[in-house]
């Protein structure tokens, strides 16, 4: 098997972050540092800087249109995930990076930055201290996306590829472009407009959702799936990891049980997904296909969702550092307004809302919506027995050692 391709190191960007006398010098430095390994040319050194909008959800992300193109690497970030698993909040966890941060707040920048400068490095290439340009999509690949030949018949893991690449060539229209997780700037969808907003960013971002390519087709009811992708992760992202090095995956896994409940419990799902125990089983068998195919590359990180609920700051911490971003006060105020949080404030008009007032209770729910026959069938399936013992899920009953 071929060695997996790993990013060549970047010079720290302390004086790029610090926007003083030192700043031109130290993107010289970079800039050199990119060119030699053929990743931009020399002579972009000045780029247009970012004012902040308001955004959708709690705080302001800066606007990703701008006047031209910015020159330079772009970090791009793709969150994937069973749906209903917690990839929506994921991505906007990601997004929370656009936001301005306050000066108080610098210093823990600073700090973040030099332990982990790899993504700022590509991402604060021009001469200011303001908050990296976001665009994000929320699920390009749902049915509701309309492409042209030959682009339709490469699936979704094509058309993730190319857009993050900012090329919207042949995509007609694009699901999600004005939705509340998405940061596209809010104008009207065009290929031109979306491809201007997408260059000018700092940081490319997209979420997919798979069902499960194992669900046998009787179970599922005739209707179509909200997803244009089923298979492994593997064969989701694996060539997007080999072609494009600043490439950053994001896996959510969640428990089975809890994903299945999740989805008899959703509108969207219960419609299109029969219930059964082999709904469960088949999802297990789809989570352990993927758990080993790229555990070990270094630009992937699987996230669980149950500690991503029970501990926010440390899951944050943990993927911003991947990322080779700082951790700031706004991601502090971010999971202060998402988890446990006072929900009636805020805006009650988006159908998959970050926020949660009670955040730990989706965890058990599926006690109670499960029926002892699902609940059965999951500890007799070896495969769903691999999945908790793997992730540290309840495994009462199995018969499978640890």
């Amino acid at each position: 098997q071929a060695p997996v391709p790993v990013p060549a190191p970047v010079p720290s960007m302390r004086h790029v972050l610090k926007a003083d006398a030192g700043t031109t010098k130290a993107i010289d430095t970079f800039l050199s540092a990119a060119a030699a390994e053929k990743r931009v040319e020399p002579s972009a050194k000045q780029l247009p800087t970012s004012k902040a909008s308001k955004g959708s959800r709690n705080g302001s992300i800066a606007k990703v249109e701008a006047n031209s193109p910015r020159a330079g690497p772009r970090l791009k970030v793709w969150v994937t995930a069973f749906a209903r698993s917690g990839s929506s909040t994921m991505l906007s966890m990601v997004e929370t990076a656009g936001m301005p941060v306050s000066p108080a707040s610098d210093e823990v920048s600073l700090k973040e930055a030099e332990a982990q400068p790899s993504a700022l490095a590509a991402m604060a290439t021009r001469p200011s201290a303001s908050s990296p340009r976001i665009f994000a999509i929320f699920e390009p690949c749902h049915e509701r996306t309309r492409v042209d030949e030959p682009l339709k018949g490469k699936g979704c893991r094509a058309l993730v590829d190319q857009l993050l690449r900012c090329n919207f060539d042949g995509v007609t229209h694009l699901h999600g472009w004005k939705h509340d997780h998405s940061a596209t700037g809010g104008k009207n969808y065009s290929i031109s407009r979306a491809a201007q907003a997408c260059k000018s960013a700092d940081m490319v971002a997209m979420k997919t959702v798979n069902v499960t390519s194992t669900l046998p087709v009787e179970l599922r009811q005739g209707h179509s799936l909200p997803t244009h992708y089923t298979g492994t992760l593997k064969g989701l992202v694996g060539d997007s990891l080999t072609k494009q090095e600043l490439l950053h995956v994001i896996n959510v896994v969640r428990d089975p049980r809890a994903i299945v409940a999740s989805w008899y419990a959703t509108s969207a799902f219960n419609k299109s997904i029969a219930r059964s125990p082999q709904t469960i089983t088949s999802l297990c068998d789809d989570i352990m296909l993927s758990k080993d195919s790229l555990a070990l590359h270094p630009r992937v990180k699987t996230v669980v969702f149950e500690k991503f609920v029970k501990n926010p700051e440390k899951v944050a911490r943990e993927t911003f550092a991947f990322l080779g971003l700082p951790y700031t006060a706004v991601q502090e105020k971010w999971i202060q307004d998402t988890f446990n949080a006072d929900c009636n404030s805020q805006s009650k008009s988006r159908l998959y809302s970050d926020c949660h007032s009670d955040s730990e209770v989706s965890l058990s729910r599926w006690r109670e919506l499960l029926s002892e026959q699902e609940k059965m069938a999951f500890i007799q399936h070896p495969k769903c027995c691999e999945v908790a013992h793997a992730y540290g899920y309840d495994a009462t009953g199995c018969p499978y050692p640890r």
